[in-house]
């Protein structure tokens, strides 16, 4: 979207959060669960913003999820989910998926 200055899709990278990080969304609402669907960006990273949907591809596998954090320390492209949403595409113990497709909705 041009117009907008925001990058509608691309492909980047995925983490995930859980425990304490889950207290006190910065897009506020109820603290979320680990198995909710919800996606951290980068804080003013010029991708993504508190309650828009983004689609996520990895490896054949895709799942939309909504944003509802603020992650500090992402950089553009950077995805950060709940445990959920990052068992969806790998094990936990992966920690890092990197050449994640996104899409905004």
């Amino acid at each position: 979207n041009l117009e907008t200055g925001i990058k509608t899709g691309g492909s980047g990278k995925h983490t995930w959060y859980a425990g304490g990080m889950l207290d006190s969304p910065a897009c506020g609402g109820p603290r979320p669960g680990d198995d909710d669907l919800i996606v951290a960006v980068a804080k003013d990273g010029g991708y993504g913003s508190c309650s828009q949907k983004v689609r996520l591809q990895y490896q054949g596998k895709r799942l939309a999820a909504a944003g509802g954090e603020l992650c500090e320390d992402c950089q553009f492209g950077h995805f950060d989910g709940t445990k959920g949403l990052f068992r969806h595409f790998a094990g936990l113990e992966q920690g890092i998926l990197t050449g994640v497709d996104y899409e905004l909705l």
